[in-house]
């Protein structure tokens, strides 16, 4: 930790635009702001936080907070399967956007009202993180 907060402090004098430092801890964080740190990251803290959300919804693919709201990738529930974008009406209905489906190895970016969902796509949604976890739970 010292040597971090060392580096971080001359890369700060060097004039470097953007510094980001991996802390241990809370007080190590306030420690790399500090002295110079733009962001402070935590791998081990945040990829704790993704394997809990994926183990407690096994529906949640993967997520990424985006501020309010997150970006998911979800396995499609089976009561979506055979219907289209348009008849779910998700925006309405869950609150949330689907940005893209995948099936296969195939991505399908923006996909149009009349995709119909099959067994296996996995949808790349928009939404409040409870909005989101209510769609996933869908069983």
């Amino acid at each position: 930790t010292e040597s971090s907060s060392l580096t971080t402090a001359l890369l700060s004098e060097m004039g470097i635009p953007r510094i980001i430092g991996r802390g241990v801890d809370k007080l190590h964080d306030r420690i790399l702001r500090s002295v110079g740190a733009h962001e402070v990251i935590d791998p081990e803290n945040e990829m704790g936080g993704r394997l809990a959300r994926r183990l407690s919804q096994p529906n949640i693919v993967d997520q990424f907070e985006l501020g309010d709201a997150v970006l998911a990738e979800i396995q499609a529930p089976d009561i979506l399967v055979g219907e289209t974008l348009a008849e779910l009406d998700l925006r309405n209905t869950y609150h949330v956007s689907v940005i893209a489906i995948q099936r296969n190895d195939n991505v399908r970016p923006n996909p149009p009202a009349n995709a119909r969902l099959e067994s296996g796509d996995v949808l790349v949604v928009l939404g409040g993180p409870d909005d989101v976890e209510h769609l996933a739970s869908q069983a």
